[in-house]
């Protein structure tokens, strides 16, 4: 027992490749959502139009020993700059920098990567400008992120925040919209 406990810990505590990437839960949901929305993007009706998305993404950056953001961070990274032909991407590592960056780049998506303690007003911030939000953390939803994939439930679903949803008018094929699971925006401050 002793002997399989050991394997397993060298086994996980060295990098697992993805290229030179380790691999985490949390990783891994970024992927999959961001596969998620490549194929989104082909089907809604004001984005399907667009050469190339403008992708906002909010990577906040982690000083602490446990490294799981920084991991999640370059998960994001790397698929993006997989899909140059679909996204023109740029990074932040502070809500602070969120409105200039939305001026001058006028982002068509704001990816949110990670948790910060002013996510709430880039939240605010995204839904005032009538920007569509995309995040793998599904509890921000609830907060007015538009849109995330769920992986937690016994069936995968879309999971979509109603109110951003009306407010962003967006239109998907009954299909797609079977997929979905409408929540309500408890959490958050009017949209």
């Amino acid at each position: 027992m002793l002997v399989l406990i050991i394997i397993l810990f060298i086994f996980w505590g060295n990098k697992v490749s993805q290229g030179s990437s380790l691999i985490t839960i949390e990783s891994q949901k970024a992927r999959l959502t961001l596969t998620l929305l490549t194929k989104l993007i082909k089907l809604e009706k004001n984005l399907k139009r667009k050469k190339r998305i403008k992708i906002l993404v909010f990577l906040p950056r982690n000083k602490t020993a446990f490294q799981d953001q920084n991991v999640v961070n370059e998960a994001i990274k790397n698929f993006l700059s997989e899909k140059l032909d679909i996204f023109e991407a740029i990074y932040v590592n502070k809500v602070e920098e969120v409105q200039n960056v939305i001026e001058k780049f006028m982002p068509d998506i704001i990816y949110i990567g990670g948790m910060s303690p002013q996510i709430e007003k880039l939240i605010d911030l995204a839904n005032s400008k009538n920007i569509l939000t995309v995040t793998h953390i599904s509890e921000l939803v609830y907060k007015g992120v538009a849109i995330s994939l769920d992986l937690e439930r016994r069936r995968a679903c879309i999971l979509v925040n109603k109110y951003a949803w009306q407010k962003l008018k967006l239109s998907f094929p009954d299909i797609v919209l079977e997929k979905m699971s409408f929540v309500d925006n408890i959490d958050a401050k009017n949209i």
